[in-house]
């Protein structure tokens, strides 16, 4: 049944004719049926009339007065706005705002396009207003004529003759095209009563009543991530003043979490648009924001508690503010049966009733004891305030007393500081703030106790306050709307507060969607690096942590601990003058998150502030896709610890941009340490409350998929140099310059047989960037002939497109067309980015000649063709070992080597660590293009622990031959309809380790390798009829293969690979298909049930190593499931027949005890524990020592 509310219940109609009918009932929603009109409660009524009409108000002077001299006011809004079919337009209220509140005076005008219109000189005046008034309130009569040379918009009032006199008439303020009116706005501010004197034919049929929110919200959650039916109290920092408040951001943890939430309030809307909220939306990850309230701006505490600008508190009268749309707590409380209340009052009752220049101590303690109760006295000698409960507990317990019933929890949010506002700027003024909260904390602890209710203090302000300001309780700038504000926070400010409250509320913070994760829950996914020696980052350095890692398609994170300065020790020094600057970027997008010793930036914008010598939790950076249509913003995100401090941060968009993280300092040390980064965006873990079955989860914009492997360096207006046989760039040059240049071609006509081109010889010690564009076919050296010298710093090579190098680059024998060392030539780096070209010979990272060092090698091909090999250390192949130049390279270092193959051709092999020399670790990627040879080891001798990784990403790549690492990686390999691609590869791996990485697809290689390890992946392998391993790890849910040829590929024990295990690791649901062997001293550790659909071989006292859950079980007399699907079983060579239990040995949980092997009909092999006397006090006393113990993982 539709509910009509008439005469008694909500309407006082006084019906002069049938068209006319008077509302009063303004706070609440309802649908007048006879005569065609329907309310939402929040001042707008929907109506299908004529565009010629006819409607009083009746406005609350006083009301109007209070309106317009609140600290929030903005002159020129409407006091009725039609809505047209065509241009909607009205009358508005408006004041002299250069005139300070409270002193303002209102008058009215007319209203047009969103502002006041001739408002200077056609208005009504507040003393005609008055004139007219009856016991404070005064009754408009406005008509509206659209046509052509009509009267337009005319208000009068009834005199006291009883005859009705003209105030305003516009003739042109009316628009010919509309023909219909929609409905009326008006404001509620002020406007106590609604005539509607036009007739409505609006259809009522399709109203629906409103939800009756006093009955009990009844929750679908029985685990605690419910906090029910929510209520919001404030004022405009709650109603949002050009921003969607912190209300929109913590919805949007809440949802991040999957808390279970129903947001309810009887006002609706921002104060003003949220022009400055990038990421402005109606919803969040599909779920829609209910943006309703008890909230108004310029709200003070005796407003929302008497839903009037007047009421009484303690026995005292106040009068000034805003009248909440005639909504109070308590009728709020009547209509809104909520469970969790978040209150935000108290800066207007502070800033607004007092003085806006000069306030003293005790108008600030008469505010506060207004609101707390009590008494508050200010002590100079100490410099407090200080709160004493009396009797009385001030108008914060009239606001908890109205509305947190038995089970309730009230926030009691502090208020939150100010920057750089027009007024109460003073140290005294926002110490006052920081007093009020500290008192209301008090205040919080104490009422609690004394009523019984649950109220809760939080503290919205961490982050927020300038800690290097001289002011105390100083907002920065940065968390608030611009100069002319500075009061209410922007989107920054607010994300913070919602960051706060959540916390305090024991919930979770912020995902943007993504996956939870870290180093210590996803090991294979995340990555580890050492900053430096020791993760100091020295003044005046720069350090490259890791080059080449990241794609842009799926995001990616780096995590890490960070100080910065020794904080307020020695004085704050400015951001200007000290910071550590840690930037990452994918090669398409960079960003640089800065630290000063006081604030937490993203470039110059201050996202947190914070003494940053002593942070405490991880930092981590995220890039980001976004989802438009989610509300998601796109850009980099930043974390401390769980809580999310910088969302849809801009980059950096540069044809040069860096791929990788470099960290840098500049006026003082910091320090960097746990360094951790992934090629995947995650969020931080956390360790409070949130409901991973309903949390949101993005889906993530597409972005690039490819690898982009840029030098970083910028060649605009560099000078051009054009290369000449046996040249150096730099040669003999002491300076600390950065060399950049452009290298063009050499002269046609040249044919010296030993024609080179050097980077730099002898004593040049810092950074040189080279951009190679032309022809030459001798070689490109990197450094030559440092002799004892300390050598040049990091070397760039760019191969621009187009170029030609090296046909003739022979030296003693040894080819190469670019080489990073000759006659002993030495650098801290040698990086070679090949963008196109032809590159006819070798390309050899270390030396060819002599015995140089290069510390960091990388050699990167994106374009072109490299008729030749690829070394990542030195090369003597082919050499004449008589000349002193060959043998000496012998004595050749390379630090490290990165080999990456992103794009272009090899024709010939990567030789990773080099044919001679010594070499330490070099990783090999390859993600696209194709390598015609194979790729190996090489020759070279390699440093103490040294290890080769080779890592193949996609199924872009196509390699020709063998592949031969300590450790191989194939990652995101799936089925393609290339015949050349990678997932087509047939060849021969081997390798120590092999890593299957997010694997899609049935491979073709047949491998060689002492270990195998396989997370997210769907894949098989060809092993041969049988093979050891050191271990096997089957991550969960990953289902993998051994078969003995591809040809016999299927899961018949026949067909598979018999693999004899020293270790195997299960996860939960993974699925092996091949046949096992485990001897006695064979470790089998799980976390689930092995499928298997082959056979397996099991030994006595073999060790069975079950997470605490399992073991938990078993020891509570369960039968654990060890493996399903088996198609034969052997314990000690024995055949074990179908359904049969076998008493069997087996060490678990660190010693050898006797178990019942049950092996079902289904192929299920399950253990239990076998009965023994006192089994109940044995089985207590492992649990009991199985509680005490940490499990060995």
């Amino acid at each position: 049944m539709k509910k009509t509310l008439f005469l008694t219940m909500l309407l006082a109609a006084c019906f002069s004719s049938a068209q006319a009918a008077t509302y009063t009932n303004l706070t609440e929603s309802w649908c007048d049926e006879e005569n065609n009109v329907i309310y939402d409660g929040k001042g707008y009524f929907a109506v299908k009339s004529e565009a010629n009409t006819s409607i009083d108000l009746a406005i609350n002077m006083s009301a109007l007065v209070s309106y317009v001299n609140s600290n929030d006011y903005k002159s020129g809004g409407y006091m009725l706005l039609w809505d047209d079919n065509a241009e909607d337009y009205g009358l508005a209220d408006n004041a002299d705002m250069s005139v300070d509140n409270g002193s303002r005076t209102p008058y009215l005008s007319g209203y047009w396009d969103g502002g006041a219109w001739n408002a200077s000189s056609n208005n009504i005046t507040h003393a005609t207003l008055n004139q007219y008034a009856v016991n404070g309130i005064v009754t408009l009569k406005i008509t509206n004529v659209s046509q052509k040379n009509s009267t337009g918009v005319t208000v009068k009032v009834t005199g006291s003759d009883g005859k009705d006199v003209q105030l305003y008439q516009a003739p042109t303020l009316l628009t010919t095209n509309n023909n219909v009116t929609n409905g009326y706005y008006v404001n509620l501010n002020y406007v106590t009563s609604v005539t509607l004197n036009t007739v409505s034919t609006l259809d009522t049929g399709s109203y629906v009543p409103p939800v009756d929110y006093s009955e009990p919200f009844v929750s679908a959650r029985a685990d605690g991530t419910t906090i029910g039916r929510v209520t919001f109290l404030g004022d405009s920092i709650t109603h949002g003043v050009n921003d969607q408040s912190y209300r929109w951001q913590l919805f949007k943890t809440l949802t991040d979490n999957g808390i279970e939430n129903e947001i309810a309030g009887p006002r609706e809307g921002y104060y003003s648009a949220p022009g400055h909220t990038q990421d402005a939306g109606s919803n969040y990850g599909g779920i829609e924001f209910a943006n309703v309230h008890l909230a108004q701006a310029s709200g003070r505490t005796h407003n929302i508690i008497s839903g009037s600008t007047s009421a009484s508190v303690d026995g005292k009268n106040y009068s000034s503010g805003v009248n909440y749309g005639g909504h109070s707590t308590a009728s709020t409380s009547a209509k809104f049966d909520s469970n969790t209340w978040f209150c935000m009052m108290g800066t207007n009752d502070l800033l607004s009733d007092t003085p806006n220049s000069g306030p003293t101590t005790a108008q600030y303690s008469d505010q506060m004891q207004k609101m707390l109760g009590g008494s508050v006295s200010y002590d100079a000698s100490s410099d407090k305030y200080t709160w004493s409960a009396g009797t009385n507990w001030g108008s914060m317990a009239n606001i908890v007393n109205d509305v947190c019933m038995d089970g309730d929890t009230f926030y009691m949010l502090s208020i939150t500081p100010w920057g750089s506002h027009s007024n109460h700027n003073r140290d005294m003024d926002h110490y006052a703030g920081a007093e009020f909260n500290r008192n209301l904390q008090a205040w919080c602890e104490s009422y609690s106790q004394t009523s019984g209710k649950n109220v809760v203090y939080v503290d919205v302000t961490h982050g927020m306050v300038d800690v290097t300001h001289n002011n105390r309780f100083m907002g920065h700038d940065d968390f608030f709307n611009n100069s002319g504000d500075r009061l209410h926070p922007n989107e920054q400010g607010s994300l913070i507060m919602a960051g706060n409250l959540a916390q305090a509320m024991g919930i979770g913070g912020r995902t943007a969607g993504l996956e939870r994760s870290d180093a210590d829950i996803a090991p294979s996914v995340w990555h580890s690096a050492t900053v430096g020696t020791d993760g100091t980052v020295a003044a005046g350095s720069t350090l490259s942590v890791a080059e080449n890692i990241f794609t842009q398609n799926l995001g990616y994170s780096v995590d890490f601990s960070a100080a910065f300065g020794n904080g307020a020790s020695d004085g704050w020094l400015t951001a200007s003058a000290a910071s550590m600057n840690i930037t990452v970027g994918d090669g398409i997008n960079s960003g640089t998150l800065s630290l000063s010793e006081g604030y937490i930036m993203w470039g110059d914008k201050v996202l947190y502030c914070q003494n940053t010598s002593d942070i405490g939790d991880n930092l981590r950076v995220v890039w980001h896709n976004g989802n438009t249509e989610d509300s998601v913003l796109s850009g980099y995100y930043v974390w401390l610890g769980d809580m999310l401090i910088g969302q849809g941060l801009s980059a950096s968009e540069t044809a040069s941009a860096l791929n990788g993280i470099t960290i840098s300092a500049n006026g003082a040390a910091g320090s960097v340490t746990e360094l951790a980064w992934a090629n995947t965006a995650y969020a931080p873990t956390t360790t409070l409350i949130t409901s991973a079955e309903n949390a949101y989860r993005v889906t993530q914009a597409a972005g690039n998929t490819k690898l982009v492997v840029t030098s970083g360096v910028s060649y605009e207006g560099a000078s051009t140099t054009n290369a000449s046989n046996e040249q150096y760039l730099v040669n003999g040059n002491t300076t600390k310059d950065i060399y950049t240049g452009i290298l063009s071609s050499a002269d046609a006509s040249t044919t010296q047989t030993k024609a080179w081109v050097g980077m730099v010889n002898t004593a040049f010690s810092d950074d040189i960037n080279v951009q190679y564009t032309g022809n030459i076919s001798a070689t490109i050296f990197g450094a030559m002939n440092h002799g004892n010298g300390a050598g040049a710093g990091r070397l760039v090579l760019d191969i621009a497109a187009g170029s030609i190098i090296g046909k003739d680059g022979t030296y003693n024998n040894v080819q190469a067309a670019i080489a990073g060392s000759y006659g002993g030539g030495k650098a801290d780096a040698f990086n070679v980015y090949i963008n196109g070209g032809q590159l006819e010979n070798n390309v050899v990272g270390g030396s060819i000649s002599g015995a140089g060092s290069i510390d960091s090698v990388l050699i990167a091909l994106n374009s072109g063709k490299i008729t030749g090999n690829i070394y990542g250390g030195s090369n003597d192949e082919n050499g004449d070992t008589s000349k002193a130049g060959v043998s000496n390279i012998a004595n050749a270092v390379v630090g490290k080597a990165q080999i990456i193959v992103n794009g272009g051709e090899v024709t010939g092999d990567i030789v990773a660590g080099g044919s001679a020399g010594t070499i330490g670790n070099v990783d090999v990627l390859i993600t696209d293009g194709t390598i015609g040879g194979n790729i190996t080891k090489g020759a070279a001798q390699r440093q103490q622990g040294a290890t080769t990784n080779v890592t193949v990403v996609g199924n872009k790549a196509s390699i020709g031959g063998n592949i031969e690492a300590d450790t191989v990686t194939l990652q995101d390999v799936d089925a393609s309809e290339s015949a050349t691609g990678f997932d087509k590869y047939s060849n021969i791996i081997t390798a120590d380790k092999l890593v299957l990485n997010n694997v899609q697809t049935n491979l073709g290689a047949s491998v060689k390798v002492t270990e195998i390890e396989v997370n997210g992946s769907n894949t098989s392998l060809i092993m041969s009829d049988f093979a050891t391993l050191e271990s096997l790890t089957l991550g969960s849910g990953v289902s993998f293969g051994a078969f003995k040829t591809a040809e016999s590929r299927s899961a018949a024990t026949s067909n598979e690979t018999t693999l004899s295990l020293s270790n195997l690791t299960v996860g939960k649901g993974a699925t092996l298909n091949a046949n096992i062997v485990l001897g006695k001293d064979s470790i089998l550790s799980m976390e689930g049930c092995l499928t298997m659909g082959s056979s397996v071989a099991l030994a006595s006292c073999m060790t069975i190593d079950l997470t605490t859950d399992l073991l938990t079980r078993l020891y509570q007399g369960e039968a654990i499931d060890l493996f399903a699907s088996v198609d034969s079983l052997t314990l000690d060579g024995l055949n074990i027949d179908h359904d049969t239990i076998t008493e069997a040995s087996f060490n678990v949980d660190d010693m050898v005890q006797t178990f019942d092997m049950a092996y079902s009909n289904a192929g299920t092999v399950s253990i239990t524990l076998v009965p023994e006397p006192a089994t109940a006090t044995l089985s207590l006393l492992a649990l009991a020592g199985l509680a005490a113990r940490r499990r060995r993982k």
